[in-house]
């Protein structure tokens, strides 16, 4: 167990770095009160890996209610060209992973599994990769996403990111949150790519216009026949008020994601959609699928 939360005491990375540990290997918080804590900090430094292992919070031992800024791994100021691969971080007083005023960071295969706020918080970066990485049953305290991309100020912006080929498992909040600021755009060159979402709100935009939709395909949301919060419809949606029916035709057009068809039938679904800087949150459906020539064949039979 170590001190997570004195500056002096706690575990920090120096540059040209290569952590590894074993899969078996835990590095676990001494309980505490504090507001904020770290288990590791990778700051200032440029050539780091961190590989394998588990970073546990104390979440369930923590001795205060207050605060939400107990982090398992925190990239912070000055941080470059960071890896961090097979690495699992869970039942943290808030993120499991934590990256602000960074460059060139990936995750590769990494767990966030049962931590208070957030799987992974991105206040600032320039290039982000997320890939093959599992976030998973966030829930606490607000937001509760998988992963939430959220300047703290206008002077931060957020850009050249992907997020591909990863799953977003039963989190309270949005799988991915993109939230930026209203009349200014700090978010943009962001692309989210072939993940699978499990739970009630796969992806939740608001006030990033430069959040392109053709950046946003080929996603997969699972509905379980059992959930009354995602569960496929038995009947085609409402009509759309006359004042957003046309940009809804049009979002349709644009990011078309694909749902799993566990439930005996074929269903599509536009999962978000960013229009004038405004949030438009959207589900249209339609009970037919492309076959491989580009024409369309009706679903089949329901068992």
């Amino acid at each position: 167990m170590v001190d997570a939360v004195s500056n002096e005491r706690r575990l920090k990375i120096r540059k040209d770095t290569t952590l590894k540990l074993s899969p078996g290997a835990t590095i676990k918080a001494i309980p505490n009160g504090a507001l904020n804590y770290s288990l590791l900090t990778i700051a200032n430094v440029a050539n780091v890996t961190v590989s394998g292992g588990t970073l546990e919070g104390d979440r369930a031992q923590h001795t205060d209610k207050a605060g939400e800024w107990g982090m398992g791994l925190m990239i912070g100021e000055g941080a470059k060209n960071v890896t961090v691969s097979g690495v699992t971080s869970k039942e943290m007083w808030a993120d499991g992973f934590y990256v602000a005023t960074a460059q060139n960071v990936t995750f590769c295969s990494v767990v966030s599994d049962h931590n208070r706020r957030q799987g992974l918080s991105v206040i600032e970066v320039d290039q982000l990769e997320v890939v093959s990485s599992v976030f998973s049953n966030t829930q606490g305290t607000r937001p509760s996403a998988g992963i939430d991309f959220e300047p703290d100020n206008v002077q931060q912006r957020i850009s050249n990111v992907r997020v591909h080929n990863s799953k977003f498992l039963n989190n309270k909040g949005a799988g991915i949150l993109v939230a930026g600021k209203k009349g200014v755009s700090l978010i943009s060159g962001l692309e989210i790519t072939e993940n699978l979402f499990v739970g009630a709100l796969p992806l939740k935009i608001e006030y990033s216009p430069e959040v392109l939709q053709s950046q946003i395909c080929r996603n997969r949301r699972w509905f379980d026949r059992r959930s009354t919060q995602a569960s496929r419809p038995t009947r085609r949606p409402k009509r759309f008020s006359s004042s957003s029916t046309s940009a809804a035709t049009a979002a349709c057009k644009c990011v078309v994601n694909r749902v799993e068809p566990h439930c005996g039938a074929w269903a599509y679904e536009l999962i978000a959609s960013m229009l004038s800087g405004r949030l438009l949150l959207l589900q249209c459906h339609t009970y037919e699928a492309p076959t491989s020539g580009g024409a369309r064949q009706k679903p089949p039979a329901k068992q």
